[in-house]
């Protein structure tokens, strides 16, 4: 299947699957940010009718993906730098704030998990072409940071950050660059495993803080690079 062809879906709950499905692609610039998106040939491709399409989109609307603009279409939202930017700001309090939390309640198992994501990005790096395994090492990396975020116990918290993340993980993938900002952000997990097992709060918050603002600055730079 070609990456312009859109899955065939399951049918359990249309809407839901619909939503998913170009909530995934718009994440992976696979629409990209700006782009008008083909109602007519999403329908087509999906086998659906009107309705549930228009039931996701109205559901990514919400959630800043999309805009509805009238008479024109809908497109793919396209966040400037400065919202980039405060997207990472808000998710570096926000995870900050969970390790206060989650530290208390860490348990071994935790921490074996934690330690086990670590250990397959690192083997993920291993690869010749990072280009290749960059979609696969940003999800994983995700999944990290959200296991993070449940081990707080704060499932408010956890709603928040998502809603922020999305929009995180979207600008994620416009990087060009990778090589910096791999190996900087692979050694910062693994200081942050030492860290976890020394149960230190103070030091996983300063970790985290440093994490994000430099994956933060490194995109920026490289964003503002492919603007000129």
């Amino acid at each position: 299947m070609s990456s312009n062809q859109l899955p065939s879906l399951a049918r359990s709950n249309i809407s839901d699957e619909v939503y998913q499905i170009l909530k995934d692609r718009i994440i992976r610039n696979q629409f990209s940010p700006g782009e008008r998106l083909n109602l007519d040939e999403i329908q087509t491709q999906l086998g659906i009718s009107r309705t549930p399409l228009m039931n996701a989109l109205t559901l990514l609307s919400a959630e800043g993906l999309t805009e509805i603009k009238p008479r024109q279409g809908t497109f793919v939202t396209n966040p400037t730098l400065v919202e980039i930017a405060e997207n990472f700001d808000v998710r570096r309090v926000l995870e900050m704030y969970a390790l206060s939390l989650a530290v208390p309640r860490l348990a071994e198992a935790d921490l074996r998990q934690i330690k086990k994501m670590v250990k397959e990005l690192a083997s993920m790096l291993e690869a010749e072409n990072w280009e290749e395994i960059y979609p696969d090492y940003v999800s994983l990396d995700e999944q990290l940071h959200r296991f993070i975020m449940r081990v707080s116990g704060n499932k408010r918290l956890g709603e928040i950050w998502e809603q922020v993340n999305v929009h995180v993980q979207m600008a994620r993938f416009r990087r060009l660059k990778l090589a910096t900002v791999l190996g900087l952000g692979q050694s910062e997990h693994e200081e942050m495993v030492k860290v976890f097992e020394e149960r230190d709060v103070d030091r996983l918050q300063q970790i985290m803080g440093d994490h994000i603002e430099h994956a933060k600055q490194l995109l920026l730079e490289d964003l503002s690079l492919q603007e000129t």
